[in-house]
């Protein structure tokens, strides 16, 4: 009888039961493409598909104790463009000061996986922000997708699958994951993080869905903190008439300090805050305020509701929808965030 496999995942188990028919039939290769919004645990699933794989023990599926279980650990805050968690195991990503993956990070990549392995088992490689590779590293990649080597594995982790070549994605196959139900969500913040019910609901609420993001809110006050000054930044900014109050609320978003990478992932993040804001002053008015994200929030809906006409609140959604593909086209995010402000 095969073993219950357990996962680091909450929902999402069309995923886990795909992965484990690919392990009980020992049918791995090629490549996979983890697709699906960020912080519903794909590099977390992509990592114990790996440890999986890779176990050295004979009760296989059920460790965690030997040495490729211990070592595959990233430290999701790192610098660190490259990492080899384990002998048989690499990890690319972009670094948070630039705007892609380089070539650079691809070759070395396909190099170490053109070795023999340590063990006679996988080789295994994990792309994150695989959306975010460069022109010539895609390229790159594709080449070796084109002529996959047997016990060779390669996981590309994407937000936008349209961002990746097709032609890599015809090579690959794609798992999506999905926002996962709040109930759901709720439930894990009790039993795994020891929130308190009232906590939980509201915690639960404000991920939209993800279950990793309600994870952080829970457990650092800090992120869930700055979290709740970017949804006051909305009321603050858009319900105001005055230019200048308008400008000042922007006051510590940003930091001087930031590469101009970094304030583009904030800026992205600003943007995502209040787009949800905004969705949330139309679900009140269509009375669904059981989907409301931000309860932060709730209680000014009326009033905004009263002062707005909602084709002017489906016009600020799309001015933000339209400056995020801003960023994407490297405009200066400062300039994108103000122009916003300015603009509505």
């Amino acid at each position: 009888m095969q073993k219950k496999i357990k996962w680091p995942l909450v929902g999402n188990n069309h995923v886990t039961r795909y992965l484990e028919k690919i392990l009980w039939s020992e049918s791995a290769g090629g490549a996979y493409v983890f697709n699906g919004p960020d912080n519903l645990g794909k590099t977390t699933t992509a990592l114990h598909f790996a440890r999986l794989l890779s176990c050295r023990k004979p009760a296989k599926y059920d460790c965690e104790n030997c040495s490729m279980c211990q070592n595959v650990v990233i430290d999701e805050e790192t610098d660190d463009e490259s990492d080899v968690l384990a002998s048989d195991l690499y990890f690319v990503k972009k670094s948070k000061d630039k705007k892609n993956i380089s070539i650079e990070q691809i070759r070395t990549l396909i190099k170490a996986l053109s070795l023999s392995s340590f063990s006679g088992g996988y080789k295994l490689g994990i792309i994150k922000h695989a959306d975010g590779m460069s022109e010539e590293a895609s390229n790159a990649l594709l080449k070796t997708l084109e002529e996959p080597k047997k016990k060779v594995l390669i996981i590309l982790i994407t937000n936008n699958l349209n961002r990746l070549l097709k032609t890599i994605i015809s090579r690959s196959q794609i798992i999506n994951f999905r926002p996962v139900n709040t109930d759901v969500i709720y439930d894990s913040l009790l039993t795994a993080n020891g929130v308190n019910r009232t906590e939980a609901r509201s915690v639960a609420r404000r991920s939209s869905g993800r279950p990793a993001l309600a994870a952080k809110f829970a457990e650092d006050r800090e992120f869930s903190d700055l979290y709740k000054k970017r949804v006051r930044s909305f009321v603050e900014i858009f319900f105001s008439i005055d230019i200048s109050r308008r400008l000042s609320a922007l006051d510590g978003l940003t930091e001087k300090s930031w590469t101009n990478q970094e304030t583009v992932s904030a800026v992205r993040r600003i943007f995502d805050i209040w787009l949800s804001a905004a969705r949330d002053i139309l679900n009140y008015d269509l009375n669904v305020k059981y989907l409301i994200q931000n309860e932060e929030l709730e209680r000014e809906c009326d009033s905004t509701v009263r002062s707005f006409g909602m084709s002017e609140i489906v016009a600020l959604i799309k001015l933000i929808e339209k400056s995020k593909i801003l960023l994407h086209q490297n405009v200066n995010p400062k300039l994108v965030l103000e122009n916003v402000v300015i603009n509505f």
